[in-house]
């Protein structure tokens, strides 16, 4: 099974959790596949809440680490990845086995990078890239 299989099956998995979450909440998704310029630019849905619509950027994990991961290049290092590319409002990033989400925005992120934190890229392990790595538990970042 290619990576990209797997990570697809971890994404249908989470969405399996969080769109039955929105719509408890009163947020209705609409999913943004088969739009290619809307996916790549402003991320995987149109999220509709009280007739105003977001648009939000799903990250899922299978296995919470304790660790953030920011694509800042994809397809080694030659397309920018979605730290620099997304213009979504938020981001919804997910642990399944911990049942944990956060709800940030790209724009907190591009600040992590740009300001004190100082990470450091990190190949990733599992699909061959280089990421950005930030470390909850440490407060810090490696490589």
């Amino acid at each position: 099974v290619s990576s990209f299989k797997k990570c697809r099956q971890t994404e249908l998995e989470g969405l399996d959790i969080l769109i039955p979450f929105a719509n408890r909440h009163g947020i209705d998704m609409v999913s943004t596949e088969g739009h290619p310029h809307l996916q790549k630019v402003y991320g995987d849905a149109i999220m509709v809440k009280n007739g105003v619509c977001k648009f939000v950027e799903f990250k899922i994990e299978k296995k919470y680490t304790g660790k953030l991961f920011a694509e800042e290049w994809s397809n080694f290092d030659i397309n920018p990845g979605w730290l620099r590319t997304c213009k979504a409002n938020y981001i919804w990033y997910y642990f399944l086995d911990a049942d944990l989400l956060y709800i940030t925005t790209p724009d907190y992120f591009r600040k992590l990078v740009e300001g004190e934190h100082n990470f450091e890229m990190k190949k990733q392990k599992k699909h061959k890239q280089l990421v950005l790595v930030y470390d909850k538990k440490e407060d810090t970042c490696r490589k």
